[in-house]
């Protein structure tokens, strides 16, 4: 916990390449059987990577979808958000990396219509991209 912490704070004052190697540590110490904490860690490694002066979104991306996997194994709340924010960053800063068209070809989901409320609620319908990483969605209104 208190590497996970130090890589967030490395991360937060601009030092992303020692956060991304605190993780990258961290990661190699956590057995692949505790699903959870290393789902969590590859996507908060996958954001960072991201965040570092000379980005590698391919990287990125294969982390999430490893990451997605103990999502989806665990329902975790925290990796989904980690990967709620990847699918965000990556859409908007490298909507065209080479990852993300192979990923759409593998299953990516495509942009669907959600958020209607029941006739008479008040709310309307919004255009919704369902996250990459199957955990909710992405775009415009409240993520679900």
């Amino acid at each position: 916990m208190l590497e996970e912490q130090s890589a967030g704070g490395y991360r937060a004052c601009g030092q992303t390449a020692e956060a991304v190697r605190i993780l990258e540590d961290k990661i190699k110490a956590t057995g692949e059987h505790l699903r959870r904490d290393h789902g969590h860690l590859l996507a908060k490694l996958a954001n960072t990577v991201l965040a570092t002066k000379e980005p590698e979104p391919d990287r990125a991306i294969a982390l999430g979808l490893r990451s997605a996997t103990a999502a989806a194994l665990t329902g975790s709340a925290r990796i989904g958000k980690e990967l709620r924010t990847l699918d965000s960053v990556l859409a908007v800063r490298f909507p065209t990396a080479p990852g993300r068209r192979r990923a759409e070809r593998d299953g990516w989901q495509r942009p669907t219509r959600t958020g209607c409320g029941r006739r008479g609620s008040g709310r309307t319908c919004k255009d919704r991209r369902p996250s990459a990483f199957g955990v909710g969605s992405v775009g415009l209104g409240r993520q679900g």
